[in-house]
């Protein structure tokens, strides 16, 4: 069986509940308030032998248009599968998560952003170079802007079949930049135009 329990934990305490695919390893979008937990019993009066959502799931309205950015709401998600925590947005609109489904998410984008600081301060999602470290030459950030500033440590090189593993750069360890979600210093544009509209 590859549904296991998500569960998702709202900043006032509340929490919902999801299932998780291992054969996808993500998390799906309906939410549910109610689960069993291992050992509980079901309404039908049997065991659970593994942690489930029960009963309806919640109203969601996936049509509807997406929260402004200040009005989604930072989540904490954890998954049984394979005991992995990550954070999230919740769109209240549309009563629903909209993203990272999984905690892969902090792969994802480690391989393919660099974490660039404007002159602001604020960090920025940009587009890795492979060649070109010119800041010139630096391509807009995720959110649209054109961002020179200091490159930091973030980008993780993903291998790839016949690479010279001892060759790699010291790897770094996954950032969930989500979980920094209210942090002045971030730039929330960029890590909004990560999930799907």
């Amino acid at each position: 069986m590859g549904t296991w329990l998500a569960t998702v934990r709202f900043p006032d305490g509340t929490r919902k509940y999801a299932r998780y695919s291992t054969v996808v390893e993500c998390m799906y979008d309906r939410l549910y308030s109610t689960a069993c937990h291992y050992g509980d019993m079901l309404p039908d009066g049997q065991q659970c032998y593994r942690s489930a959502v029960t009963g309806e799931p919640d109203p969601q309205w996936p049509e509807a248009k997406r929260a402004p950015i200040d009005q989604l709401v930072p989540v904490e998600i954890g998954e049984e599968a394979n005991n992995c925590t990550w954070h999230a947005l919740y769109c209240p609109q549309r009563a629903m998560v909209l993203g990272p489904m999984s905690c892969d998410h902090m792969d994802e984008l480690q391989y393919r952003y660099e974490l660039v600081r404007g002159d602001d301060g604020v960090r920025h999602l940009c587009d890795f170079v492979i060649s070109d470290a010119r800041e010139d030459r630096r391509p807009n950030a995720a959110c649209g802007r054109r961002v020179p500033g200091q490159l930091l440590p973030f980008h993780r090189i993903e291998p790839y079949l016949g690479m010279e593993l001892d060759t790699l750069p010291e790897d770094l360890p996954p950032m969930d930049l989500y979980a920094e979600w209210d942090r002045d210093d971030l730039c929330r544009e960029c890590l909004a135009s990560q999930l799907p509209q």
